[in-house]
């Protein structure tokens, strides 16, 4: 149901979406709120006093992966029990009707333990299935005597074919999946480490394309990623052109600033970075983009002033050449 709410428009559809975003996806916090309930529990009934000792799978993370082995599977898991239920069902009623004298819990003939399809249902759900064999329920049989009669081969028939299904095709059906699962999670950690070790976080530039490259020995790709393009400085960068007033924002700022509200990357390097264009003798990347709005007007702007300023210093000259012509013809007729 959550998967299909993407805004929550109503009242009880926002309630829904916090309880279940805190209490199914938040495992922290729900698991300490289930150690609390333990706690509290814990002074009515000692047992729950001992429930606590889960909170290992909070401290440790080798056990949280292994607790997913579990979960993540889980649509298949419930499927298999499903299964495990129908086959309670229908070897409890072919084992009511031919062998009901023979169900017993003890493996003693004459102790009998189910007369309906729902004991049988449950006996067989409680003992068969866990020792995946129908004969742990049933009293112990030989074949003295019993050559050749049906009801000795049919026993024979019920119970291996209740062990090849239960024990031989389902349990191991559960523990493929646990098994499978558990290698995807380390391919999938494995190939984690691989990129965030081999791979330029910010760049895109694999370890073996920067070796290829023929750069100097100063020019190092755990220093590319650690110093010269640590990502956390990008993040840093970012968190900063968002704290600060856009009325103070220079150049740089103004364009970077622009680029990450329109989702545009161009800013960031691609496939490159400083010491590489260095070490080619390449200049800088120059994008031949259009400009931001913004760096128009700008333009715009500083042409304006200055042909303003060149009409203000002509005007200024004429009058500065005004002012001499007068000045120099008063002087003349005081000489006179």
């Amino acid at each position: 149901i959550r998967s299909f709410i993407i805004l929550p428009d109503t009242s009880l559809s926002r309630y829904y979406v916090i309880i279940y975003d805190v209490l199914v996806n938040e495992s922290y916090l729900r698991n300490n709120i289930a150690l609390m309930a333990f706690n509290v529990l814990g002074f009515f009934h000692n047992e729950f006093f001992s429930l606590m000792l889960l909170d290992i799978l909070n401290n440790s993370v080798r056990l949280q992966k292994i607790v997913l082995c579990v979960v993540d599977p889980g649509k298949q898991l419930i499927m298999i029990f499903v299964l495990c239920l129908i086959t309670s069902v229908v070897y409890a009623q072919f084992g009511l009707r031919y062998f009901e004298d023979e169900f017993t819990s003890n493996g003693k003939a004459g102790e009998h333990e189910c007369h309906s399809a729902i004991s049988c249902f449950w006996l067989v759900l409680y003992r068969a299935i866990p020792s995946k064999k129908i004969g742990a329920i049933m009293s112990s049989e030989d074949n003295e005597g019993m050559d050749g009669r049906p009801i000795f081969m049919l026993r024979v028939l019920f119970e291996l074919s209740f062990f090849i299904w239960i024990g031989a095709l389902l349990f191991e059906m559960i523990q493929g999946l646990m098994i499978d699962t558990f290698t995807k999670l380390r391919q999938a950690v494995n190939s984690r480490q691989s990129v965030l070790k081999d791979q330029g976080f910010v760049n895109g530039i694999t370890r073996t394309q920067f070796d290829d490259m023929g750069l100097p020995n100063s020019a190092n790709f755990d220093d590319l990623n650690a110093k010269e393009q640590n990502p956390w400085n990008y993040v840093f960068f970012s968190y900063y052109l968002a704290m600060k007033n856009p009325m103070e924002y220079n150049g740089v700022e103004s364009y970077v600033k622009n680029c990450i509200d329109n989702e545009d990357q161009k800013w960031l390097p691609n496939r490159t970075s400083f010491k590489i264009q260095h070490a080619k003798g390449a200049a800088p990347i120059v994008v031949k983009k259009k400009q931001p709005e913004v760096f128009t007007l700008i333009e715009n702007g500083i042409v304006d002033l200055k042909k303003e300023l060149a009409t203000l210093s002509n005007r200024l000259t004429d009058l500065t050449e005004k002012d001499f012509d007068t000045q120099s013809a008063s002087a003349m007729g005081r000489l006179q």
